[in-house]
């Protein structure tokens, strides 16, 4: 899968839960981790979504999870296109 429509699917997804945007993408390897909404609000639950870059899935993601916090610190930081990133309304 292509990044540009990797957006697309997460961008929808966390839309769904009333995020509009994202603020940061790491690829950690298999997939690209999508942070949505803004990031100085403070949310407790799952804002984050991976998109699988084989399978094309798109699904919550739990960053809190041990496992899971290793692959975000140990992935890249993603440049995204602008249309995807949040703005503050």
């Amino acid at each position: 899968m292509e990044l540009r429509k990797a957006c697309k699917s997460a961008y929808d997804l966390l839309q769904e839960d009333g995020f509009i945007g994202f603020y940061k993408v790491i690829d950690i390897g298999y997939g690209w981790v999508f942070f949505g909404g803004n990031p100085k609000e403070v949310y407790y639950g799952v804002r984050t979504v991976i998109v699988n870059k084989e399978t094309d899935t798109c699904e919550w993601f739990a960053a809190q999870d041990i496992d899971n916090e290793k692959l975000i610190e140990n992935g890249n930081i993603v440049d995204f296109p602008n249309e995807y990133k949040y703005k503050a309304s």
